[in-house]
This record gives structure tokens, sequence and C-alpha cells, in this order.
């Protein structure tokens, strides 16, 4: 699989063998700067120019927890384990 993020507030999640859009995820206000895939574990966290970070279920496309608390856009994120998405 691959994920695209995109100025138009979607996260596109692509099969990579033969081209087709799997799911789009809608749910931030703002371009979304930053993708971060779990593998084995079905989850992507993005980041938005909405000063959120949210989680997503990829295969359902719904969005499991919206981190708030930012000042600004939130540009990057990085996981230090997938132990995180067991809460």
């Amino acid at each position: 699989l691959i994920g695209s993020a995109s100025e138009d507030k979607t996260i596109r999640i692509w099969d990579v063998d033969t081209g087709e859009c799997l799911q789009v995820l809608k749910g931030h206000k703002d371009f979304i700067s930053s993708l971060y895939f779990f593998r084995n574990l079905d989850r992507i966290i993005s980041a938005s120019g909405d000063k959120t970070i949210k989680i997503w279920n990829i295969k359902t496309g719904v969005c499991i927890s919206t981190l708030e608390g930012h000042s600004g856009a939130v540009r990057y994120i990085d996981v230090t384990s997938d132990e995180i998405l067991y809460l």
C-alpha cells in the first residue's frame, strides 16, 4: 500500500499493484503535511495544517482519534513504537 497526503485535505490509500485508490480518508480541515503507516495494524497517522494529528483505521476509513493542542500547523510526525495504537 501507498498513502498520499494532499492540500485537498484528504488521504488516499493506493494499491501498488493495480494503481487503484482503495480508500479516501476525510476529516482534516486543512492541508495534510505528513503520514505514518503502522505495519500490520491497518492504521495510519496524519499531521495537518489544521493543528491536529489524526489516527485512522485504513480499512474502514474512520478516524479513531484526534490529537489537539498545537498552536500552529503540524508539519511532521514520528512514532517510537507501534504499541501506541493498542491504547
